[in-house]
């Protein structure tokens, strides 16, 4: 696709760097490959106090069941077991960005985006008097066709500024790009020549 403006992300602070120089970063400022986080796939905790959760053949069949096949899901783990977060990574092109952004803006339309998470996952954490993860509708809902309960899922395109959710491995091969710049260089790609008459 030509040359993009990259940044490599430091794997050990998630912050943005180019030489020495500090970048400043904006919500465009994006992870590359194109990267999805989806939040609350925390299922409970087993015997000896690990957390289980929806794995990535369980979400991959979630995309599918809403339309969205293109993206490779990897579910997040920690010391404590599994960090309630699923990392869908999507090809290092512009469709895989325009599939990326797809997926975020499902997520955002059905008000389940980055500002929605924000509001609830302190509860999530468990404070005080809401330590149990099946508490509330922005939690677990009921399905109503097999009467089970279901995670509500959260989602957002990866910014720069969640570097630190992408599973460590994954890291090193994380690039930060600016959205439009990939954007434009695609439609620079695509315009037709001008015609030269003689």
């Amino acid at each position: 696709m030509g040359d993009i403006n990259t940044v490599l992300i430091t794997p050990t602070n998630g912050i943005a760097n180019k030489g020495k120089r500090k970048i400043e970063t904006s919500e465009d400022d994006i992870v590359w490959p194109p990267t999805v986080i989806v939040e609350n796939t925390r299922l409970a905790k087993t015997e000896d106090g690990r957390w289980t959760g929806i794995g990535n053949i369980e979400m991959a069949q979630i995309l599918q069941e809403i339309g969205h096949t293109n993206g490779k899901p990897k579910s997040a783990w920690g010391k404590e077991g599994h960090r309630g977060q699923v990392v869908v990574q999507y090809q290092p092109t512009l469709e895989g960005l325009k599939e990326a952004e797809r997926l975020h803006e499902h997520f955002k339309m059905n008000a389940r985006g980055r500002e929605e998470w924000s509001k609830v996952r302190p509860f999530w954490h468990g404070l005080p008097g809401h330590e149990g993860l099946e508490e509330g509708p922005d939690f677990v809902r009921l399905d109503e066709e097999t009467n089970e309960k279901k995670r509500v899922l959260y989602g957002y395109l990866a910014c720069v500024s969640d570097m630190d959710k992408v599973p460590k491995k994954k890291q090193k091969c994380h690039m930060t790009v600016n959205k439009r710049d990939v954007k434009d260089m695609a439609a620079a790609q695509i315009k037709p020549e001008a015609s030269v008459s003689f």
